[in-house]
C-alpha cells in the first residue's frame, strides 16, 4: 500500500519527500502487521509511511474461498460485529445449512481465519446482503454489480464511528440492515452505501488536514475504479478545499504497484547513498 501512495504522488507531480496522505482502498494487500490490508489511510512519502486509520479488521475464513463467495464474507462480517445471521438475509439463504455450520465453527474457533481490513471485502459483503451477488466468477464482480445497482441521485448515508484508529462499521451495517428490513429500494441502499464511503473518506481527510496540515490525498487501490465512488469523493473533497490526487497514467489497482515499488526502492537507495 506504500507503493500505491508513492505511485499516486509521483504521477501527480509531487516531490518524493512531500508528506502526503493516501486513502488506499483495495481487495488484498500486504500488511506489515501480518494481516491483510485493503482499507488503509496512510501518511508518508517515497521513503516512509505511517498507518493512521483503517477499517476495523474482520476474519476472512478460508482465504480465497471467501473472496470467491461474498455470501461467506457477509456472514463473517456480521459475525465480527456481533450481528445475527437472520434467516431472511440473502447470503444466509444462499449457503447450505452445512456450509453455515462449518463457517460458524471456523469463525468461533478461529480456524484458518486470516484477518483483513479490506474495503473490497466490505463491498462484497454489502453486495451479498443486498442479494446482488453471492458467488463471483471474476474479480470484483460483486462490487461492480453493486455500483451498477446504486442510485447516483440518493443523498443520504449511514453513520459510522472511530474506535481509536479503527473505523467501526457496526453502525453502518445496523442502519443498512434496518433499511433492508423495511423494504427500502435496493438501489437507494446501494446509493447510500457509496455515499457513506465517500463521506467517511472526506471526514478522515479533514481530520488529517487539521492534525497534520496535509491537504493532498492520493486515492489509490482497485476500489477507486468504482467511478461512482470516485466522483462523489472528489466532489466532496473539492467542496471542502481538499485536493484529491487520482491516477491518470497508471491504473489505481495493482497495475500501479510495480511503479510505486520501483520509486520507493530508488528514493531509498538515493537517500541511503547520501
Amino acid at each position: 500500500h506504500h507503493a500505491h501512495l508513492a505511485a499516486g504522488m509521483i504521477e501527480n507531480g509531487l516531490s518524493p519527500m512531500e508528506m502526503t496522505a493516501g486513502l488506499i482502498f483495495d481487495g488484498t494487500g500486504y500488511g506489515e502487521d501480518g494481516t491483510i490490508w485493503g482499507g488503509e489511510v496512510l501518511v508518508g512519502n517515497c521513503l516512509t509511511f505511517e498507518r493512521h486509520a483503517y477499517l476495523s479488521p474482520v476474519p476472512l475464513p478460508g482465504g480465497d474461498v471467501t473472496i470467491r463467495k461474498p455470501a461467506r464474507m457477509a456472514l463473517s462480517t456480521l459475525w465480527a460485529y456481533d450481528l445475527p445471521w437472520d434467516e431472511d438475509l440473502p447470503p444466509v439463504q444462499f449457503l447450505t445449512k452445512y456450509e453455515k455450520k462449518v463457517l460458524r465453527s471456523q469463525l468461533d474457533r478461529k480456524l484458518n481465519t486470516p484477518i483483513t481490513s479490506s474495503m473490497g471485502r466490505l463491498f462484497d459483503s454489502v453486495a451479498a446482503l443486498l442479494g446482488v451477488r453471492q458467488a463471483i466468477s471474476y474479480e470484483a464482480q460483486a462490487a461492480i454489480e453493486l455500483e451498477a445497482l446504486a442510485d447516483p441521485d440518493v443523498m443520504g448515508y449511514y453513520p459510522w464511528q472511530l474506535d481509536g484508529d479503527a473505523i467501526d462499521l457496526q453502525p453502518v451495517l445496523i442502519s443498512l440492515l434496518a433499511d433492508l428490513k423495511r423494504g427500502t429500494e435496493l438501489s437507494a441502499i446501494a446509493g447510500k452505501f457509496h455515499n457513506t464511503i465517500a463521506h467517511m473518506s472526506l471526514e478522515i481527510a479533514r481530520a488529517l488536514q487539521k492534525a497534520k496540515n496535509i491537504d493532498k490525498f492520493v486515492l489509490s487501490g482497485g476500489v477507486w475504479q468504482n467511478q461512482l465512488l470516485l466522483e462523489k469523493t472528489i466532489k466532496l473533497m473539492n467542496k471542502h478545499g481538499l485536493q484529491p490526487l487520482i491516477h491518470r497514467q497508471t491504473p489505481p489497482n495493482d497495475g500501479c504497484v510495480a511503479f510505486g515499488q520501483a520509486l520507493i526502492a530508488a528514493y531509498q537507495y538515493l537517500n541511503n547513498k547520501e
